[in-house]
């Protein structure tokens, strides 16, 4: 118990001043005329679990898919479903839910990166986990706490040589995001025989070809889950907002003005994001070997090609996590470390204002 006590301290406290953040400081922090958290309860309730993807997998759980619902992989929705037989509304299910598992994902990152790297590392990527931005979405209903656990958790047994176990988890996270097979590079650079690699990269990668085969089964075509996220991105208004070309210029100009005029806004956090955490997977392969820094690279390059955007970067680059157990070697000066977290916090705080009154962050 010894050994989690810091990451479930950690989780606490983040969540402690997250509510009392809510409840005294939001309401005069900033609301918009989209404002759906007009009370306490709204704010710290209704809020999280109430806008933008939450209730689209509420949706996948009560009533199985429909055109573009295939968009969303089905284990956080099996799992909501298998969850509710207590009786309990979607939305309650999917925060209690989100609650539990993001307390595990806490512990597994301090393990996995204090195994790897000691123990000072561990808690400095751990508070840097913690009070990014985009760490909000472990609260929200979404998906990111399930995969997160099960990708983190692949790579604790493949640490511990569990290897079987490790391919299996691979194979959950790959059934929740598609992101969760770029773990299979850990297996490729495994010391064994290649009819054993071959084997745990075919259990690691179950997970989507199962998937795959339900939408063949019953839509008639498996690239119905392409055809989904396209429809997604068009709706959204997000294929070819801002990718990382000529087209950036024109965003940088944009954001430059928006700031001016307004402060800071998602647009210019994503591209930042982006930039940052495409430049930190060079780290991530000197620090933490060429499996990692592939996961890391596949998880952030993936979102860019298929939308042709860095629309919602700021969440989706949140997946590619040995970034931040890396990220503590750079910042060895307590004052700029510390400089760091604030930073980090203080946008999470703007991130929890803008998504609890409606608008998109991702």
């Amino acid at each position: 118990m010894r050994r989690i006590s810091f990451p479930l301290a950690v989780f606490w406290i983040w969540r402690v001043l997250l509510l009392l953040f809510q409840v005294a400081i939001q309401p005069f922090h900033w609301t918009s005329h989209l404002s759906t958290s007009p009370d306490v309860i709204h704010r710290i309730y209704y809020s999280w679990a109430g806008n933008w993807d939450s209730p689209l997998y509420f949706k996948i759980a009560t009533h199985g898919y429909t055109f573009p619902l295939q968009a969303f992989f089905p284990l956080w929705p099996m799992v909501l479903r298998m969850c509710m037989f207590l009786g309990l509304s979607p939305a309650m299910t999917s925060l209690l839910l989100s609650f539990i598992i993001g307390q595990l994902i806490f512990c597994l990152f301090y393990v996995v990166t204090r195994i790897r790297f000691g123990n000072v590392i561990a808690k400095k990527a751990l508070l840097l986990f913690c009070v990014f931005p985009s760490s909000i979405f472990l609260l929200a209903g979404y998906s990111e706490g399930l995969f997160l656990s099960f990708a983190i958790g692949a790579i604790l047994l493949f640490d511990t040589k569990k290897y079987i176990l490790s391919a299996l988890a691979i194979a959950l996270a790959g059934s929740t995001r598609i992101v969760g097979i770029a773990l299979l590079p850990l297996f490729i650079f495994l010391t064994v025989k290649w009819n054993k690699k071959l084997f745990y990269m075919i259990l690691g990668v179950s997970g989507v070809l199962l998937y795959a085969l339900f939408l063949q089964v019953h839509f008639g075509t498996f690239m119905i889950a392409v055809l989904a996220q396209q429809n997604w991105c068009h709706v959204r208004q997000s294929c070819g907002y801002v990718f990382l070309g000529a087209p950036v210029i024109n965003a940088v100009i944009h954001e430059s003005m928006n700031i001016l005029q307004s402060g800071i806004s998602p647009v210019g956090v994503d591209i930042a994001f982006t930039v940052l955490f495409l430049v930190m997977t060079i780290p991530v392969y000197i620090h933490a070997g060429a499996s990692l820094f592939l996961y890391s690279l596949f998880t952030i390059l993936l979102p860019l090609v298929s939308f042709n955007s860095t629309f919602s970067m700021t969440r989706y680059v949140y997946a590619a996590f040995p970034v931040f157990m890396v990220l503590p070697f750079y910042l060895r000066n307590r004052y700029i470390f510390m400089a760091v977290v604030v930073g980090f916090f203080v946008m999470q705080l703007f991130f929890v204002t803008w998504f609890t009154n409606g608008l998109f962050v991702g």
